[in-house]
């Protein structure tokens, strides 16, 4: 299992490393990559191969609630907390390390299964920048309309 994932691991970190402009260029301007004739087709296929690949080995290795959350919840915290992709790429790896190193911690200690105990730490980290979010928005219209500091 750890040579598969190490396998997989590398295959996609090659993929984007080769195709990272391109992949944001059809990711956004579909029609701006097709005019600078890039193959879309190859790059769009090979995106849902890539995504195919990494859904194959986190099912095998973790489960499937577990990779459910693993693929959801790190990218709505990244979508809250940042604009850029690249940097909510880095955040929802950070997320994830974080709440599988804090989930197994605390399964340890009260005894639990790891999976539920990681999900349960990814839908707190959640709420908690939902909260802060929301709470941060509010201040800034308040701000805003009244025109105060």
């Amino acid at each position: 299992d750890i040579l598969t994932a190490l396998i997989i691991t590398f295959i996609i970190i090659l993929f984007f490393a080769i195709f990272w402009r391109d992949l944001m260029l059809l990711s956004f301007d579909p029609i701006q990559a097709k005019a600078l004739a890039l193959p879309t087709g190859f790059l769009h296929y090979g995106l849902l191969a890539a995504l195919s690949l990494v859904i194959i080995a986190t099912l095998k290795a973790v489960g499937l609630i577990l990779a459910i959350g693993l693929f959801i919840i790190p990218g709505a915290i990244a979508f809250l907390l940042s604009k850029r992709l690249s940097s909510m790429l880095i955040i929802s790896v950070f997320v994830n390390i974080c709440a599988m190193i804090l989930g197994l911690y605390l399964s340890f200690y009260i005894d639990s299964a790891p999976a539920p105990t990681i999900i349960i730490m990814l839908t707190g980290m959640f709420f908690l920048v939902f909260l802060r979010k929301s709470f941060i928005d509010k201040k800034n219209v308040n701000i805003f309309i009244t025109g105060a500091k």
